[in-house]
């Protein structure tokens, strides 16, 4: 066992046994309760960089009240590619507009990300494809941020939906990334984590999130952190393929570490 490896096995215990056995911290994937605070004063007041990104925010046009859903569908996949470009729309979507909703206090963004929360989750039953595990690690992610944002704030979306939608996330996007991806190098499965991560809290399901933890700090998988950068220098396994791979590798990786970050423990 190498340097790395062991001490991420090590780092493991260190961490599963530093875990609060209390209760989930709500909102708590990418955007706490805090964080959302500090942005509505920041907007209020114009002042950058976060007034600044709020506006290109603001300038999506999928965070648009009036956005046109594309969906829902019954399947979509990647590779082959099933309803993709229209679903990762309806992702961006929902996602955008729930966080328009947290910050601005708007309903009818809550509106917006409701109705296309609801309809998705009455609708889609599978997530299909080779691709699959990047189609639920990426597109999943912002559904289920959406949703944390929604449930834990004034919305107006009733907890008989939004327990609907948890049990969706597991039923329809958890089975295709809860073996991560051990054959593929380390976005797909950086991915998966984020998103295995996310609808564990959302969940409230405690014995998920730490197995996320667990395999984040030491994973036999190219994505777990000591396999991730594999070069002292701090090179990833995609570094001589193209630097976005890498990037979007590094900014999964993080998302994943925010939302653990949220539940007291540092990656």
């Amino acid at each position: 066992m190498n340097f790395f490896v062991s001490s991420g096995v090590f780092l493991g215990f260190v961490v599963l046994g530093s875990l609060a056995q209390g209760r989930f911290i709500h909102p708590g994937l990418l955007h706490s309760r805090w964080d959302l605070e500090r942005i509505r004063t920041a907007v209020a007041a114009k002042k950058g960089p976060i007034f600044d990104g709020f506006k290109i925010l603001e300038d999506s046009p999928y965070a648009r009240a009036d956005y046109r859903m594309r969906g829902p569908f019954p399947e979509w996949g990647r590779a082959p590619n099933i309803r993709k470009g229209e679903t990762e729309s309806d992702a961006l979507a929902v996602y955008q507009n729930a966080l328009m909703w947290a910050i601005t206090g708007k309903k009818a963004h809550a509106e917006r990300a409701i109705h296309i929360l609801n309809s998705w989750a009455g609708s889609l039953k599978k997530v299909s494809g080779i691709d699959g595990v990047l189609a639920s690690g990426l597109q999943g992610f912002m559904f289920v941020n959406a949703a944390e944002l929604l449930r834990h704030t004034d919305s107006g979306w009733s907890e008989t939906e939004a327990k609907r939608c948890g049990q969706w996330f597991l039923d329809v996007w958890d089975p295709t990334i809860e073996h991560y991806a051990y054959f593929a190098n380390g976005n797909w499965e950086t991915a998966a984590l984020q998103t295995r991560m996310a609808i564990a809290v959302y969940c409230n399901e405690r014995q998920m999130f730490e197995e996320t933890i667990r395999y984040a700090v030491a994973g036999a998988g190219n994505g777990s952190i000591p396999h991730m950068i594999v070069y002292p220098s701090g090179q990833c396994q995609e570094t001589t393929r193209a630097q976005h791979y890498v990037q979007l590798g590094i900014g999964l990786l993080g998302c994943a570490a925010e939302v653990a970050w949220n539940q007291g423990v540092d990656l």
